[in-house]
């Protein structure tokens, strides 16, 4: 194809040397020519005729030129959905590879750390849940034998600062009952670093969020929480409000036909407590890379369990979910955190009957792992049915 084809094949004039000087090395591409315009480029003689052929062959050179340009669109076309094709299936596999690995090297881990079910919890006497041998809260994760680093269990009257059972830390003067679908707020001064947030209702669901607020249009801390029966699994969380002054707000995302409770309770020790319970995790402490998720069986005689999510200052954004049978999610929680050093997760569940578990998934990426702790915070002896602190 020739770049000005009405030049080598003109058969409405005699000789290319009747057309005007220069025409040829002129900068006028004739093919973007009108026929009328072409038609006045000849001469006189030529023009009378030759009007039918000029507008025959100029919609056939163009026709050329659209149908070659429609070619190696589509030919373009074709081989970028073919790369990006392949990049997203080889993505998505081995997305896919990586977390059934984690999950599976997840659930090894803790049935090695978590004492089997049929040991006795609740009996004093023996210093690691039923297994005299073990001197640590958890079963020691240790492939190469060895004694444990981890300190002999202190059992206690009660749970460290008070954590649990809701009933009994309750104060029904601080208490506030929020209807469904609206909003509470109550203003926290800066000697203010911890506060113990509680909300239970008359065997309803509750669908709550938490928002902490620094300023007019900052929400470093969210927190969103649900439970299927506000009285069997009230929700019982741990806030850090750290440096300066702070808004807690509370909201009800639920029904109107689901209010519930709240009670707020400042309490500047909750700090030592959350420092104690990292402590104590020794190696029940473990690393979540994003996207993966881990899994905490527990056995049968444990009552509640402390959890501490946290990161070494950057983003955390997590779920926790509370498992009874397969997917049976009975209390779920979700934080993000814009600092998971000062602002951690910091709740207590409540896991009363058997067949729970715990899972807790990081939903950001790689570049941003989180620190959990799982630890047993209260047991039931079988024998008895007294509950043991640990």
């Amino acid at each position: 194809m020739t770049l000005y084809p009405l030049l080598d094949a003109t058969p409405f004039y005699n000789s290319p040397d009747t057309l005007r000087p220069n025409m040829h090395n002129s900068d006028v591409s004739l093919h973007h020519l009108s026929p009328k315009r072409i038609l006045t480029l000849l001469p006189a003689p030529h023009q009378q005729g030759s009007l039918v052929s000029i507008r025959t062959l100029f919609t056939e050179n163009t026709n050329k030129i659209q149908a070659f340009n429609f070619e190696i669109m589509r030919v373009t076309i074709l081989t970028l959905c073919t790369v990006a094709t392949a990049a997203f299936t080889s993505t998505l596999y081995s997305r896919r590879d990586a977390k059934h690995h984690s999950s599976t090297t997840t659930t090894t881990s803790l049935q090695e750390t978590i004492a089997p079910p049929n040991q006795n919890f609740g009996d004093p006497a023996q210093n690691n849940f039923g297994d005299p041998a073990q001197n640590g809260r958890m079963a020691p994760n240790n492939q190469q034998g060895g004694a444990m680093t981890t300190p002999p269990p202190q059992f206690r009257d009660s749970a460290p600062g008070g954590l649990w059972p809701v009933q009994d830390k309750w104060d029904p003067s601080n208490s506030v009952l929020v209807h469904g679908e609206t909003l509470r707020t109550s203003s926290l001064p800066v000697e203010v670093n911890n506060i113990h947030m509680m909300l239970k209702s008359d065997g309803r669901p509750i669908v709550a969020k938490y928002e902490l607020w620094m300023g007019p249009d900052y929400t470093p801390w969210i927190l969103q929480a649900y439970s299927e029966d506000g009285i069997t699994r009230p929700v019982n969380a741990m806030i850090a409000t750290p440096k300066r002054e702070n808004t807690i707000a509370i909201r009800n995302t639920a029904n109107m036909e689901f209010p519930f409770e709240a009670c707020l309770k400042i309490d500047n020790s909750l700090g030592e407590v959350r420092q104690a319970l990292s402590d104590i995790g020794g190696g029940n402490t473990k690393i979540i890379q994003g996207g993966a998720l881990r899994s905490y069986p527990l056995p049968e005689a444990v009552e509640s369990v402390q959890i501490l999510l946290k990161t070494d200052g950057r983003h955390l954004k997590a779920k926790v979910e509370l498992l009874q049978g397969p997917n049976n999610v009975k209390q779920a929680f979700e934080v993000y955190a814009s600092d998971g050093s000062y602002r951690p997760l910091h709740i207590v569940i409540d896991t009363p009957g058997g067949g729970n578990m715990v899972r807790i998934i990081n939903k950001l990426t790689m570049e941003y792992p989180i620190l959990s702790t799982v630890v047993p915070l209260a047991a039931k002896n079988k024998a008895t049915g007294d509950i043991t602190y640990l």
